[in-house]
């Protein structure tokens, strides 16, 4: 067994790249190599003591990445030696990206570690962590070039998801020395394993003791154990205390049962107070949802993903003709509105998409249609509360992922005002009844309601107004159009957990240059939501839809009626 090494990480850093040729699998070239050094120094003596376990880590993954940039000559002249002493540095501190390199690259004692941390459940492998056949192979080739560790696991007695370290590991985060050594004083030989085998005395003092009586182990093992004491008294500070247990785990007695160290483990003896080594200042946090396009969530208030068939009866009264049409459309729908949770800056969308395609008596007909609004929702009341503080997985976090997520959620008011800018588009030509406008900009503002899913899902009540910059309403050859005129009026929105209905109303003002009389727009939806019983998650949808224009088109006063009855499939809410 070799020795711990503790490299030192004080050498000057060369700062020219001799890369030349394709770039390396790990070519991530963001990064300061003097600052990268010093978080090799601090992942190697500091952490994880006095210092968040997240910086640690942050400071192991920039250290073994520095070495990645030693082994490929990225920033730095390349050194393979460099790069293997960071590797090895790491691996003793359980970075199973730097065990993993050095296994690699041949360095069996190495794959030994990789092979304890995957089945301590370190990361890596599929959770449970578990004792498998590549593990067995790599401890069977150890053994037999005289890794006494590695024949000691042939034997372990490993239980899936039980080990005491593994249950550790769901709490120690990346601490994980002093995970391996809490769960080797539990008298786990596999934590003891781990740390004996980066050379810990006094870890592979314990294990031999477990071995011999056969604590952990499928049978005792009192030769193995002896020769492992034996080679470590070796090289230990004081061999003779560390000789005084070896007729003891020769005879396998009672005698053997370990005594209570007092002595610390290496590890903690290399570690220092944190700000020894300063660490550049971290970025300025952005709180969840500050950005513009972070923090979304849906308020409930949503249809949409909708596909089927409606047949549609179209209806025109002039005071010169009137006409019926009948057609059949295939089509979708959607409805998406969302908000975001951050106290500050609570952003409310609101997208919409709608097209059919078909035909009827009047020939082909096909409507499409867009809606894309962003602005602000302004809750009535909002207080910091997390309403996940009863669930069991809260309460098994730690006191600083608890205070984190506590930060991170909070309980608005279901009640809030919204004001929304954007545009909208719409294009529908069934039957004789040509309608179309481009809305830009438009505006909304009004009131929403969040409720829950024994109550109305939500409700929005929104007035609107928009210039619109292009359009028609036509009738048959009758030509209107509606470019450069005002348009405003209102819809009302109710979501339930079957059922859906919407209401709007638009008036069209005379034209900006000219006296045009106005075009009045209503339109219907009413939706009901049936559940198929047998697997409760297709849901078919059911949904009246109307539409009503009227308007003077040339000289003559035209009131169109469109009626369908949509038949589909609800996909998304």
């Amino acid at each position: 067994m070799a020795a711990v090494h503790r490299p030192s990480f004080t050498a000057v850093l060369a700062w020219s790249c001799l890369g030349c040729g394709s770039a390396p699998k790990y070519a991530d070239y963001v990064g300061n190599p003097g600052e990268m050094n010093d978080a090799c120094r601090r992942a190697a003596s500091v952490c994880p003591r006095d210092d968040d376990w997240v910086a640690c880590q942050s400071d192991q993954d920039e250290c073994h990445r520095l070495g990645l940039w030693f082994a490929d000559g990225i920033k730095v002249r390349r050194d393979p030696e460099r790069a293997r002493s960071i590797f090895r540095s790491m691996c003793d501190r359980f970075e199973m990206g730097s065990c993993q390199d050095l296994c690699r690259k041949g360095d069996s004692q190495r794959c030994v570690d990789l092979a304890l941390l995957g089945i301590a459940g370190a990361g890596g492998r599929v959770f449970p962590p578990h004792y498998d056949e590549r593990d067995r192979a790599t401890f069977y080739r150890a053994c037999r070039a005289g890794d006494d560790v590695a024949c000691l696991m042939l034997e372990l007695r490993y239980v899936t998801g039980s080990q005491r370290v593994v249950q550790r590991m769901n709490n120690c985060y990346d601490d994980h020395a002093r995970c391996f050594a809490l769960a080797c004083e539990e008298d786990d030989p596999l934590g003891c394993a781990l740390l004996c085998h980066v050379g810990e005395d006094r870890a592979c003092s314990e294990l031999a003791a477990l071995a011999a009586s056969g604590t952990g182990f499928v049978k005792p093992r009192p030769a193995v154990a002896a020769r492992l004491l034996r080679s470590r008294c070796k090289s230990a500070s004081d061999p003779s205390a560390c000789a005084t247990r070896l007729p003891a785990l020769r005879s396998g007695g009672a005698s053997a049962e370990p005594e209570e160290p007092n002595e610390p483990y290496a590890f903690e003896l290399t570690e220092r107070p944190a700000g020894e080594i300063p660490r550049p200042p971290p970025p300025p946090e952005r709180p969840v949802g500050e950005g513009l396009f972070s923090g979304w969530k849906g308020t409930g208030n949503i249809e949409g993903g909708s596909f089927g068939f409606t047949p549609v009866v179209t209806r025109s009264v002039g005071s010169a003709h009137a006409s019926t049409h009948v057609s059949g459309l295939a089509g979708f729908f959607a409805e998406i509105y969302l908000r975001s949770w951050y106290p500050g800056h609570d952003k409310s969308l609101r997208f919409s998409l709608a097209g059919a395609l078909g035909g009827g008596s009047a020939g082909l007909d096909g409507q499409v249609s867009h809606d894309a609004m962003a602005g602000f929702r302004l809750p009535f009341s909002q207080r910091s509360s997390n309403p996940h503080r009863q669930s069991m997985l809260y309460q098994a976090m730690s006191q600083q992922d608890r205070d984190s997520l506590d930060n991170a959620i909070f309980t608005a008011s279901p009640h809030a005002l919204f004001v929304r800018g954007g545009y909208s588009l719409r294009y529908s030509a069934v039957g004789p009844i040509l309608s179309s406008a481009v809305e830009l900009p438009r505006l909304e503002a009004g009131y929403q309601l969040e409720g829950s899913d024994d109550s109305p899902r939500a409700l929005e009540l929104r007035a609107n107004a928009a210039l619109l910059l292009v359009g028609r309403f036509n009738v048959g050859d009758d030509s209107r159009p509606l470019g450069g005129a005002l348009g405003w009026g209102g819809a009302l929105v109710l979501h339930a957990r079957r059922t859906h209905a919407e209401l709007g109303a638009q008036r069209i003002q005379s034209m900006l240059a000219g006296e045009r009389p106005p075009v009045h727009r209503v339109q219907v939806r009413s939706c009901l939501r049936l559940v198929e019983r047998e697997y409760g998650d297709t849901r078919y949808l059911v949904c009246l839809e109307e539409t009503l224009e009227h308007g003077r088109v040339i000289d003559s006063e035209v009131t169109a009626w469109q009626a369908g009855l949509f038949f589909g499939f609800d996909g998304l809410d």
